[in-house]
């Protein structure tokens, strides 16, 4: 016999083992910052730690949940932490398998106190696929979308979420390679990654400018991250990416060599930047360990600095 919570995913009610479970908690606004998996839905940050939150209902339907005021988010641990949205929390239940032919995220089925068979998530498949997933997507849910959601919700849910999200920590960090070194951003001046495909390069336009791709139908200019720090230009894989980000009413985007992850990092586990690339040190201001290594955090506003910095006749405002 085994321990279950019972939740509900539009018409569908799921079992999942309580072994998996830390806690259940009410929906709470979710940082838009773009990841990868499947049903993706944005960031929520839980004792300390920034984690992504999945969508039961994509998952399962292909469609985004409605957002309500039953809307709550499992906290799922195994050797990471994960969120996953469901409609709303039913029971626990106390049951043994009954049948094993589950498929897809189905692990097999278990019997209620009515006799009738329920589906019970299969949560390493969860893990697997979002560990599989090579590409970074924008979150399900748009900013728009939670705000409206967020004002019909009664008085209750709206003030918790107003006050968890006062107590979120601010300094969340999007790491990323470049060469040899990692390298970081603020995730409040990210709006959105992409891949290289439709980047255009410009003649006669500096050796730190990339190109420019269409974004959404913007022309955006890009920002060879590698020929900023290293002098040389990137060597475009699958695996690099555009990082978009906002910068004084403006949208520029920087090439990348590959994602990396996305950490929270509070004031004291940063240190003013010294181990780095000399010629770099003046556009990074803090460092921070993560994982054994040694991150940098980069600032927009110095790499522009720099740019106009190295700019010959006008070429970036031209291009």
């Amino acid at each position: 016999m085994k321990d279950y919570l019972i939740v509900r995913s539009r018409d569908l009610q799921i079992a999942v083992e309580l072994d998996y479970i830390v806690e259940a908690m009410l929906f709470i606004p979710l940082h838009r910052v773009p990841y990868k998996g499947p049903g993706y839905s944005g960031m929520i940050t839980y004792r300390n730690e920034t984690i992504p939150v999945y969508d039961l209902s994509f998952i399962f339907s292909n469609k985004p949940a409605d957002i309500s005021p039953t809307t709550k988010i499992l906290i799922i641990n195994k050797e990471k932490t994960i969120g996953l949205l469901v409609d709303d929390i039913e029971s626990q239940l106390e049951s043994e398998r009954a049948k094993d032919d589950g498929t897809g995220y189905l692990k097999y089925f278990i019997r209620n106190g009515n006799n009738e068979l329920l589906p019970v998530l299969d949560v390493d498949k969860i893990f697997i696929q979002i560990e599989d997933d090579k590409s970074t997507r924008a979150p399900l849910i748009s900013e728009v979308d939670l705000s409206d959601l967020l004002i019909s919700s009664h008085t209750g849910i709206h003030q918790y979420a107003e006050d968890v999200a006062g107590n979120i920590a601010t300094d969340s960090y999007l790491i990323f390679n470049v060469k040899d070194e990692k390298l970081a951003i603020d995730s409040k001046s990210i709006r959105e990654i992409t891949d290289v495909n439709g980047l255009t390069a410009v003649p006669g336009s500096p050796e730190i400018i990339a190109g420019v791709v269409s974004v959404r139908g913007e022309i955006t200019t890009i920002i060879d991250l590698s020929a900023v720090y290293f002098k040389e230009k990137s060597e475009v894989s699958q695996n690099s990416r555009i990082i978009v980000c906002d910068f004084s009413n403006e949208r520029i985007g920087i090439l990348v060599d590959s994602i990396h992850d996305f950490v929270s990092i509070s004031e004291v586990d940063k240190f003013s930047s010294t181990f780095i690339n000399p010629e770099a040190l003046s556009l990074s201001h803090h460092q921070f360990e993560h994982n054994g290594e040694l991150v940098s955090i980069i600032s927009i506003e110095r790499i522009i600095e720099e740019l106009i910095t190295n700019d010959q006749g006008g070429q970036y405002e031209a291009v």
